[in-house]
C-alpha cells in the first residue's frame, strides 16, 4: 500500500477490488493505483499473467520530475496523488491490447530478473518510457477515475506554477497568476495539501538544491543563490531539517 503500482495484465484478465470498486481488467487495459488504497486482485485461469510495477512516491517524484511538468491529465492525477490529501483514487487505461506496452513490461521483468545485478537505471528508464508512451499515444483512453471524485480544481497547476517558479514566487504573484486573492488561495493550499505555501515553496526549494548538489560541482553558495535562497544560514538550516545533514555531506553521501 506504500507504493504506486501499475497492474498491468499481460495474458488474460483479472478481477480488481476494493472497498467500493469491483471490475474486471481484461488484457490490453491496465490500472495505476495510488498509495493507501486498500484492494485485492483475483485471476481465474491458471494462463493469466498479472504483473505489478511497485514504484515508492519518493522514487516517482524524484525521478519522473519531468512527467509532471506535462500538462496532461494524467500529471494531474499524479500532482494529485503527491500533494492532494484524501487522493486515493485508481485510473483505468482501455489501450486495445497495445504490443509495445507489452514490450515495455516484459522488458521490466526481463531487467528485474537479471541473474547478476538489475539495473535501477535501466528500470527507472523502461518505466519512463512506459509513461511517456501512455502520455502520447493513450492520454484520451482513460475512462475512470475512483476512490473519490476526481479533483477538477486548480490545484495541479497551482503545484506546477509553485515548483517551476519556486525562486521567485511569492503568495502575490501566485495570487495575481491565477487572480485569486491572497487569502482564498493561501486557504485552499492548506485544505488541498495539508501544508502552507511557505511549507510547499521551501520543500520546491530543497528538491532543486538537492537536484544541483547531485548533479554540479557548484560552491553551496552558488546552489543556495540557484534555489532561491539570499540568506545563507537560512539554507544551511532547511536543508539539514529536510535532509539530515548539511549540503556538503549530502553531495559526498551521492558521490561516494
Amino acid at each position: 500500500l506504500e507504493f504506486i503500482k501499475i497492474v498491468f495484465p499481460l495474458q488474460g484478465s483479472f478481477l480488481f477490488m476494493t472497498e467500493n470498486e469491483k471490475m474486471e481488467i481484461r488484457q490490453g487495459d491496465f490500472l495505476i493505483v495510488c498509495p493507501d488504497v486498500g484492494q485485492t486482485v483475483l485471476s481465474f485461469h491458471d494462463e493469466d499473467i498479472i504483473v505489478n510495477v511497485l514504484i515508492k512516491a519518493s522514487t516517482f517524484r524524484n525521478s519522473f520530475s519531468s512527467l509532471l511538468a506535462e500538462q496532461a491529465r494524467i500529471s494531474d492525477f499524479f500532482w494529485q496523488m503527491l500533494y492532494s490529501r484524501g487522493g486515493n483514487r485508481i485510473m483505468l487505461f482501455q489501450c486495445r491490447d497495445d504490443a509495445r506496452l507489452s514490450q515495455i513490461i516484459l522488458d521490466i521483468i526481463t531487467e528485474s530478473a537479471y541473474e547478476e545485478n538489475p539495473s535501477n537505471f535501466l528500470l527507472k528508464s523502461y518505466v519512463m518510457l512506459f509513461f511517456a508512451y501512455v502520455l502520447r499515444n493513450h492520454g484520451q483512453d482513460i475512462v475512470m477515475i475512483s476512490q473519490g471524485e476526481e479533483k477538477r480544481g486548480d490545484l495541479p497547476e497551482i503545484i506546477r506554477f509553485i515548483k517551476k517558479n519556486s525562486e521567485t514566487v511569492t503568495m502575490v504573484s501566485l495570487a495575481e497568476h491565477f487572480q485569486k486573492s491572497e487569502g482564498f488561495l493561501s486557504r485552499y493550499i492548506k485544505k488541498e495539501t495539508g501544508k502552507t505555501f511557505s511549507q510547499l515553496l521551501r520543500e520546491f526549494k530543497l528538491r532543486k538544491a538537492a537536484d544541483i548538489l547531485k548533479n554540479s560541482d557548484c560552491s553551496i553558495e552558488a546552489v543556495a543563490e540557484a534555489a532561491g535562497y539570499t540568506d545563507l544560514s537560512s539554507f544551511y538550516r532547511s536543508f539539514k531539517e529536510m535532509y539530515g545533514m548539511p549540503p556538503a555531506a549530502y553531495r559526498e553521501l551521492l558521490s561516494g
